[in-house]
């Protein structure tokens, strides 16, 4: 009886540990993540306020305003992979990585909220 009760408790632990494991690794698909985000930060005494489009073609546009006036506009493509969304601007090349989780990107500790 006891190596019953101890073999049935290392299978929900198991169980369990699994079930956290996927939890983490969850997949964010593109329905997910389409929507217009907002934040605010500052940076060297300086306010930003920035706004990023995805869209459903995973394409994105990325506007910034500095201490609020218009600074820079980029437009490129995004792709998912797991919970970090890439967004790729297409005129530099480069690319930013954002963590997605429930309707927040996070970057550097600053959050955009749809």
């Amino acid at each position: 009886m006891k190596k019953t009760v101890r073999i049935i408790s290392v299978c929900l632990l198991v169980i369990l540990f699994t079930a956290a494991l996927i939890s983490c690794n969850s997949t964010v698909t593109v329905e997910d993540v389409v929507g217009l985000y907002t934040g605010e930060y500052e940076y060297e005494k300086n306010e930003f306020y920035v706004t990023i489009r995805l869209n459903e073609d995973s394409t994105y546009l990325r506007t910034i305003y500095k201490n609020g006036e218009f600074r820079s506009r980029e437009r490129g493509d995004y792709e998912i992979d797991g919970s970090t969304v890439r967004l790729y601007d297409m005129t530099s090349g480069s690319y930013t990585d954002y963590k997605y989780s429930n309707g927040v990107l996070t970057n550097n500790g600053h959050k955009f909220v749809r």
